[in-house]
């Protein structure tokens, strides 16, 4: 049996593990890669920093030359938000920073209900509108797993397994099980799933915090209707689809919800307060 090698740093506010299936495949150059790649992409694409093309862009509402990537994640941005009809929306950052989570708060900032008109994209520059700012964390690790994980697809032979934080992609012959963290105790499980290709989960009860006596969490529904379920789990192609539908099928109604399944060929879970859990018929999770 192959021995593995794990490479582990911290990066977008997580713990991040990349498993090299096999030992002889793992050198110090590749590590250097990864984390060089790594570091490039935080410093660029964090909200928190002020220093990043996200943290300039929100203060000036303007970014000359941003390069290609950039203008990449924010058209597929765009075109998340018309195939979600509005629910993945990376102009939350207003209503995040205002309920205390983000480096600062702009009274003045709020949500846009038409993105491709307050977010202008072209090769000269960025331009934002004077009441928006933006915030790439419901696609950003899953663009960064998706980015590794071409660089050692071309790299390695045997297979690779990328986890930020949960959100993952496999490249393996074979699926690989994984645990279903239980949604109100890190400490248990819900259940198993097989995954090969992306994966990634999200919740409304596992990042929270207080403000004025409120409590307040992450996700941000844009469209104001009650969130049915607590707590997903996402099967993707890619971990970007991955990433952003885990939390765009937590605020999903029933319609919209098997539209976006069949588009991005995703197989998920959903988890309700009382425990009730609704599956897609090919997830495939054994459940405790």
């Amino acid at each position: 049996m192959q021995k593995s090698r794990v490479i582990e740093f911290e990066c977008l506010g997580t713990h991040w593990w990349i498993t090299i299936l096999d030992e002889a495949e793992y050198s110090l150059f590749l590590e250097e890669q990864i984390l060089k790649m790594v570091e490039i992409f935080e410093s660029k694409y964090t909200r928190f920093k002020e220093t990043s093309l996200i943290g300039l862009l929100n203060k000036n509402k303007s970014l000359p030359r941003p390069g290609p990537e950039l203008r990449n994640i924010l058209v597929s941005c765009q075109k998340y938000f018309e195939s979600t009809e509005g629910l993945f929306n990376i102009t939350v950052g207003s209503e995040l920073e205002k309920s205390g989570y983000g480096v600062g708060t702009d009274l003045s900032s709020k949500i846009s209900d038409n993105p491709e008109n307050d977010i202008i994209v072209s090769k000269e520059k960025i331009q934002i509108s004077r009441t928006v700012r933006v915030d790439l964390g419901g696609i950003g690790k899953g663009w960064l797993i998706d980015k590794l994980s071409r660089y050692l697809r071309k790299n390695i032979k045997q297979g690779y397994v990328i986890n930020g934080g949960g959100d993952m992609f496999i490249d393996s012959t074979e699926p690989i099980p994984i645990a279903l963290e239980h949604p109100f105790n890190p400490e248990e499980f819900v259940g198993t799933v097989e995954v090969r290709g992306g994966f990634a989960s999200s919740s409304t009860v596992k990042r929270r915090w207080l403000q004025n006596n409120v409590e307040r969490n992450h996700i941000v529904n844009t469209l104001g209707s009650e969130n049915e379920f607590v707590a997903s789990y996402v099967k993707a192609p890619t971990c970007v689809q991955a990433d952003v539908m885990a939390t765009v099928l937590l605020l999903a109604d029933a319609k919209l919800r098997e539209r976006l399944a069949r588009k991005f060929k995703l197989e998920y879970l959903l988890i309700r307060q009382d425990l009730y859990y609704q599956s897609s018929k090919s997830f495939g999770a054994k459940l405790f």
